[in-house]
């Protein structure tokens, strides 16, 4: 068997893991009976409250933001209790210690929950905007929605490469997602902030993705039904551009988060500190 050949099996057996460990966590009562209803009401209170704040044109914005904010939770915060679970169970230091190469392994568990971070995703915006009267249709959402999922999946990559020096899981899990929320465009455009704010939101994953979708909307609160002829041409190549850079912020997040878990897995065993941490 090639190398290339059993990285992709260890990819392959890390997402069933994940998925196992996943379902004996969540099984279907759970998942529908309370991870589904917070998906749809945290999505539909924050749309509701912008529009008692801003009108129909804010809903809009905040819906948007809010249906993929849900994801974070999935595709960054439970990803990063990955580790803190193997260390926990004693597991770690085994992985580590084998020969194949975890980097793949890890890949593949947080490829399920990247999975699992789009799905909630679409669950708020397929049931909660024809509720609420906002909504896409499924083709404009399949044009930018998974490129969220990459990028949330590497910055949940980078950050869980760090559990691998720290306890802080949970600390670091619900830092970034709040700051997702605040910096990123979830609720407030980047344009109301501080410039030092505003620049650092616009090098965060799920901020250019935000744009991008925003665009797609109707009316003032987007603009691409509106728009005709060149100018809908020109709105749909800023689309693409918004788009491009959400897969480059993805891959970029991934890449360094790739190269960190490589780095601190090798410090990790030459110390002998996993059990420490």
């Amino acid at each position: 068997m090639g190398a290339l050949a059993r990285r992709l099996r260890i990819f392959r057996v890390g997402a069933e893991m994940a998925g196992r460990m996943f379902l004996a966590q969540y099984p279907p009562g759970i998942y529908f009976g309370s991870w589904v209803p917070r998906i749809l009401f945290q999505t539909a209170f924050f749309t509701l409250f912008a529009r008692y704040l801003g009108g129909r044109d804010y809903m809009a914005y905040a819906f948007v933001g809010n249906a993929v904010q849900v994801s974070t939770l999935p595709s960054v915060a439970m990803l990063l209790t990955v580790i803190a679970y193997d260390r926990a169970s004693g597991t770690l230091p085994l992985l580590l210690a084998s020969p194949a190469d975890q980097a793949f392994n890890l890949l593949g568990r947080c490829a399920f929950y990247g999975l699992n971070g789009l799905l909630a995703t679409l669950i708020a915006f397929l049931a909660v905007g024809p509720l609420l009267g906002v909504g896409l249709e499924a083709a404009e959402l399949a044009r930018v929605v998974p490129l969220w999922s990459l990028s949330l999946t590497g910055l949940g990559v980078l950050l869980g490469s760090l559990t691998l020096m720290t306890r802080a899981d949970i600390f670091i899990a619900n830092t970034a997602c709040y700051l997702l929320m605040v910096l990123a465009g979830v609720n407030v455009p980047l344009s109301t902030l501080p410039p030092v704010l505003a620049a650092v939101g616009r090098l965060l994953p799920m901020t250019h993705g935000l744009e991008a979708i925003r665009a797609l909307l109707p009316g003032p609160a987007g603009g691409w039904h509106a728009a005709a002829g060149a100018a809908a041409a020109g709105l749909g190549a800023k689309v693409a551009c918004l788009a491009l850079r959400e897969a480059a912020a993805g891959l970029a997040y991934l890449a360094c988060g790739w190269a960190a878990l490589q780095l601190l897995a090798v410090r990790a065993r030459r110390l002998g500190t996993l059990e420490f941490h």
